[in-house]
């Protein structure tokens, strides 16, 4: 049976894995769209194969992020490297800086969300409405897993 403390430690460990699968995926992704910019500025253009573009009637739900970046991945970047509180408003712009974006009609809940569930894991804490700060000692993933 495991005890508390071996239980917390692997639960650290796979917080830190995903903080650096996070990472390591907007990295991919960032060059993965530097590369098709590459192939389209090298390629001679296609014409035969164009065809008038076609779009969907509505935009279907996925659970794919929207942007280059997970929003999740996002705020908790911003978050970490924050000096001080910051207001929702304030790390939504910062994570759209980094790629980040939704379909949410309220995108400001999203990041409240997100923010929220990074507070129940004591990642960041709640110092006025809105307003949120980063309480983590040492970032995710700083220390290699224990095995």
């Amino acid at each position: 049976m495991l005890d508390e403390a071996t239980i917390r430690r692997q639960l650290e460990d796979y917080r830190g894995r995903l903080a650096r699968i996070d990472d390591e995926r907007s990295a991919v992704t960032d060059v993965v769209r530097s590369l098709e910019s590459l192939l389209k500025a090298v390629s001679p253009p296609d014409h035969k194969s164009e065809g008038p573009p076609t779009f969907p009637a509505t935009r279907p739900r996925s659970s794919t992020p929207v942007g280059s970046v997970s929003m999740r991945s996002a705020v908790a970047r911003v978050m970490r490297s924050a000096k001080r509180p910051m207001h929702t408003r304030d790390v939504m712009a910062e994570a759209q800086k980094l790629g980040a974006s939704t379909n949410a009609k309220v995108p400001l809940s999203v990041v409240d969300l997100v923010l929220l569930n990074l507070a129940k894991k004591g990642n960041v804490e709640r110092v006025a409405p809105r307003t949120w700060r980063w309480t983590e000692a040492e970032p995710l993933g700083a220390e290699a897993p224990r095995r």
